[in-house]
């Protein structure tokens, strides 16, 4: 998170209006700030647009603070702004990404469940393993030409993304126990219900993995 002064608009998620502040992004935004030691109130959250938007919108003074990933965190910081929160060193686990699908597809379609899988999980490895081929892949996606803000997304995500990307029921508690704070019915909630754990376990179990650091020594966690 970057800030720019201390009148308090903070940025939201882009698909949000002031006054529907309910999704995890929101959620975990306030969480963190009160950890930090301010309040919902201090703070006014806006709805401003993607990544790119987060940016401009610092940089005219339009807003205070934002939620920012990898190349825009560099483009912030070489604008001037200051790293306030690292969310990662947060006392709570969270998950912003995740494969879904329907468990009813999983299950009739393991084949094509396993074959999808075993492709993502391949390329972490490549991901982690070959450098060149990952920035360019980022540059070509993110149409970012400045090689410093790719080579820092690169390097960020290098670091946060796991060899073995195992489903964490510890991730789907904490965020359960967040999003009670807004929706008391997720306090009870079971986890079990929002992971499939039986996939991954298997590839685990078959040798994937071990395979998979043989093919590829260069990728490390």
């Amino acid at each position: 998170m970057l800030y720019n002064s201390h009148s308090g608009n903070v940025h939201s998620a882009p698909q949000l209006s002031p006054e529907a502040k309910q999704s995890l992004e929101d959620i975990l935004l306030i969480g963190a700030l009160k950890l930090n030691g301010l309040s919902e109130r201090e703070v006014k959250i806006v709805a401003v647009g993607g990544l790119a938007e987060r940016v401009g919108a610092l940089q005219v003074g339009r807003i205070d603070g934002a939620m920012l990933l990898g190349a825009q965190m560099l483009a912030a910081t070489k604008l001037g702004f200051k790293e306030l929160i690292n969310f990662s060193k947060l006392p709570f686990e969270v998950s912003l990404s995740a494969l879904i699908s329907a468990r009813s597809f999983a299950v009739k379609q393991p084949e094509i469940t396993f074959k999808f899988l075993r492709a993502w999980a391949e390329g972490i490895f490549i991901f982690k393993s070959n450098r060149e081929l990952s920035i360019e892949v980022l540059r070509k996606y993110t149409r970012i030409e400045d090689r410093e803000l790719l080579e820092d997304s690169y390097n960020r995500d290098r670091d946060l993304i796991e060899l073995e990307p195992l489903p964490s029921l510890s991730a789907v508690k904490s965020m359960l126990g967040i999003l009670a704070r807004s929706q008391p019915e997720a306090a009870n909630a079971d986890p079990h219900r929002f992971v499939e754990m039986k996939f991954m376990t298997e590839l685990k179990k078959g040798g994937f993995f071990e395979e998979m650091k043989r093919q590829y020594p260069g990728a490390k966690n």
